[in-house]
């Protein structure tokens, strides 16, 4: 749809190889289509209708689809674009339970053997997610008070100050 395997280089990137591109795959078919569902609602199957190559083609849906900035009463709003958004989404779920495998005996905490995964508020996994909510705020604020006329209705997301 919007996202692929190789647009996960550069900020958002993963480890990834002939092993873990299938894993990585899942994570993009499940999430994108909730994230976008979510944010879009009713108006899901109408957007995914305007795609073009993963692009939307109407001046309606590239308006909330592309990065922008605005500044009103209400506050401030930025965002990177949808693609973002949902590259944050993935990206957080993907990194997130990596550490994590599911085995015979269990589920377990993967760990080297001279490393701990970090768990602090500065680590990349916290800091996307949050990008990921500030980003999809914004679009929902961008279609509420924008010109044209979408069918969803008002949800906002709150940052997060420790892991979940």
């Amino acid at each position: 749809m919007i996202t692929a395997i190789s647009d996960y280089i550069g900020y958002f990137k993963l480890s990834k190889n002939q092993y873990t591109n299938e894993q990585l795959q899942a994570y993009i078919d499940r999430f994108e289509e909730y994230v976008l569902r979510d944010l879009l609602q009713c108006d899901y199957d109408e957007f995914i209708a305007d795609l073009v190559d993963g692009v939307p083609v109407s001046p309606k849906w590239l308006d909330l689809y592309n990065k922008f900035y605005l500044c009103d009463e209400c506050g401030e709003w930025f965002s990177l674009g949808i693609k973002d958004m949902v590259s944050c989404y993935v990206f957080y779920h993907y990194s997130k339970e990596s550490y994590i495998q599911s085995t015979i005996t269990g589920t377990v905490r993967l760990k080297g053997s001279a490393s701990e995964p970090l768990a602090s508020q500065n680590s990349k996994d916290f800091i996307i997610y949050n990008q990921y909510v500030k980003s999809y705020n914004a679009i929902m604020h961008k279609a509420l008070t924008n010109e044209y006329e979408y069918g969803f209705n008002l949800k906002c997301k709150e940052i997060i100050n420790q892991f979940l």
